[in-house]
């Protein structure tokens, strides 16, 4: 299982440096950015389309990965072979034949965070889950790996208010703030 998660882990990370060095996506590709006459950002349309091709290329890139580790030889100690807990990594190498097989999935979410006054970071990112199952001679083990990477961000910039205020709300004060608004 834990040579499966390894090789799982590598194929998500070489897919994904893969597709996006192929396909040079840009925030752009994946969102259109509306604004008023000023620049003001007033609303984000996302390229579902577009969105939905990159899913789709990088589940196939990581299982064209996964296909090309497949069948990899591996060296696992004699004692390991026991199934005791003390003999665990003891003994000879024995090298014997692991087969790799796996499901992808792969799904595009949004994550906005404060980044300054009326700044907003905006950062879209790929969320991998890859299940592997490893076949050795007499046994077999399931794993899922999950792995996660930005495809595109930006900062959005609003406004800049003529007078901020911040109010901590670690503390009672917040709540003495609140108490004054509702009266």
């Amino acid at each position: 299982a834990v040579q499966a998660s390894y090789i799982a882990n590598i194929a998500i990370d070489r897919a994904a440096e893969e597709v996006l060095a192929e396909e040079d996506i840009s925030y752009s590709d994946l969102i259109d950015l509306n604004t008023l006459s000023d620049g003001t950002v007033s609303s984000m349309t996302a390229n579902i389309r577009e969105m939905n091709r990159f899913k789709t290329d990088i589940s196939k890139a990581i299982q064209q990965k996964l296909l090309d580790y497949q069948e990899r030889e591996i060296a696992i100690p004699i004692g390991t072979l026991t199934g005791i807990d003390l003999l665990s990594g003891r003994g000879v190498n024995v090298r014997m034949k692991i087969q790799l097989y796996g499901n992808v999935s792969a799904n595009l979410r949004s994550n906005f965070e404060g980044a300054g006054i009326n700044q907003t970071r905006h950062q879209i990112i790929c969320d991998v889950k890859v299940g592997v199952s490893a076949i050795l001679p007499g046994c077999s083990s399931y794993t899922e790996v999950q792995n996660r990477f930005t495809v595109s961000e930006t900062v959005l910039l609003g406004r800049v208010p003529d007078s901020f205020t911040n109010v901590d709300t670690s503390d009672d004060v917040y709540d003495d703030i609140n108490n004054f608004i509702d009266d």
